[in-house]
């Protein structure tokens, strides 16, 4: 049985994590590196060795990818542009702060134009214009709500003909990832009993206590419109579970919930069942970590990283050169994996309890294809009982490359351009504030 080599030198460690960060850095900017989340999460969580971690995850990188490019799913148009337009909605639910940090706005600029302003007209304006509406269009914002009670906005979205109900995710990538590793708890919908991620199940609960007067209020106001309840990360998995909780309150109302990177929620037989299908549709970004990150899938992924270090042994030093040339993380381990002489399997056979927990409805996944194009599939839930690993999954989770990846596949889809003027439109919003 063939361990990985202990290096001799001191440090080496931190010269592999700095190669990886600094190649990641050319593909993803400011965001922090894939690898470097998932050690810590494995770490502490599960007491797992970081530099065992990092040799197996990098070996599971280099492994052929299932091919999961099936035939495309062709949508009308208006769903496109639904899921466009919703795309900036769960990110603008992330507030000014985000904008600052993450967002493909001038900061400078916008400061410039916001000098007299108090910093909730800023908030406000900086939501509005990121969700291409205007402040009178914003009914209710609550951005720091009691205990178990998530952030939200409740607006008027004329050009979808609905009232959107926003609820923000978690803003940190460190609490995601620590947010969504606890126990399920059991849950019945419909009758059929099954297994609901605990603190979101809680969550939902408290957050559709406290924002129902204003829904029911809005209704009342526009009994035309429909109710789009959407969210992003944690968000999308909150709006998934607030969407069935009123569904059977409200069932008159004219509901559907869209989660954009929603995390795992639900055990598979509810999650996969017609009633909610009907009611719940999740899109997730390509490798997006998040809608598969639960415990089972955590301690599925930590038997397949020793399942291959049991294979095969880990050349530090070959990797390390590797990356010296120039080549990215991903293109480096395929290369290690190509030249062990026999075939790596990481399949596990065994039951892990707790079962899996999944998003819920039907789910689509956004996929990159060759010549910066994109394509829409149809996936099963139980795609994402398993972490696949690649060192895009935590920047394919970010908000704002859903609103990149939904608007060049509204466009490649339509043949129409977007025109955006988001500093425009952020000046105008802090007229009317």
């Amino acid at each position: 049985m063939n361990k990985p080599t202990q290096p001799n030198e001191q440090g080496l460690f931190q010269k592999i994590t700095d190669s990886i960060k600094e190649s990641l850095s050319q593909s993803i900017g400011v965001y922090a590196s894939a690898y470097g989340e998932v050690l810590e999460l494995l770490n502490k969580e599960f007491g797992v060795d970081a530099i065992s971690s990092l040799c197996g995850l990098l070996l599971l990188e280099g492994l052929p990818k299932p091919d999961i490019h099936d035939v495309p799913i062709i949508k009308n148009k208006d769903f496109y542009y639904l899921i466009m337009k919703l795309s900036r909605h769960v990110t603008a639910a992330y507030g000014s702060k985000h904008d600052s940090t993450y967002t493909l706005v001038n900061e400078e600029e916008c400061n410039k134009e916001a000098k007299g302003y108090s910093p909730e007209e800023i908030e406000i304006a900086a939501i509005c214009s990121r969700a291409g509406i205007y402040p009178n269009m914003l009914l209710s914002l609550v951005t720091s709500p009691p205990l178990f009670v998530a952030s939200y906005y409740l607006a008027l979205d004329p050009s979808l003909h609905s009232l959107i109900l926003c609820i923000r995710g978690t803003f940190s990538v460190n609490d995601i990832v620590s947010d969504m590793i606890l126990y399920g708890s059991p849950f019945t919908y419909k009758e059929e009993e099954g297994i609901v991620h605990t603190g979101m199940y809680k969550t939902a609960q408290e957050t559709l206590k406290y924002v129902f007067p204003s829904l029911e209020k809005a209704r009342n106001e526009y009994p035309n419109l429909d109710l789009i309840i959407t969210g992003h990360s944690l968000g999308g998995g909150i709006a998934t579970l607030i969407t069935l909780f009123l569904n059977e309150q409200k069932p008159e109302w004219n509901i559907h919930c869209y989660g954009f990177a929603p995390a795992a929620t639900l055990s598979e037989n509810i999650a996969m069942m017609p009633e909610v299908n009907e009611l719940v549709t999740s899109i997730v970004f390509d490798y997006d970590v998040v809608p598969s990150l639960s415990l089972n899938s955590c301690k599925r992924l930590i038997k397949r990283m020793n399942k291959v270090l049991e294979q095969v042994g880990f050349d530090y030093i070959k990797y390390i050169a590797k990356l010296s040339q120039g080549m990215k993380t991903s293109e480096a381990a395929r290369q290690l994996v190509e030249e062990y002489e026999k075939p790596i399997d990481d399949s596990i056979d065994v039951i892990i309890s707790p079962q899996p927990l999944l998003p819920g409805g039907e789910v689509y996944q956004i996929l990159r294809e060759p010549n910066n194009m994109f394509s829409l599939q149809l996936v099963a839930n139980n795609v994402f009982g398993e972490i696949k690993v690649s060192n895009s999954m935590i920047a394919d989770h970010l908000p704002t490359n859903y609103i990149i990846a939904t608007t060049k596949l509204y466009k490649q889809m339509t043949n129409e351009e977007i025109e955006e003027d988001r500093k425009k439109l952020f000046e105008q919003c802090l007229e009317m504030v």
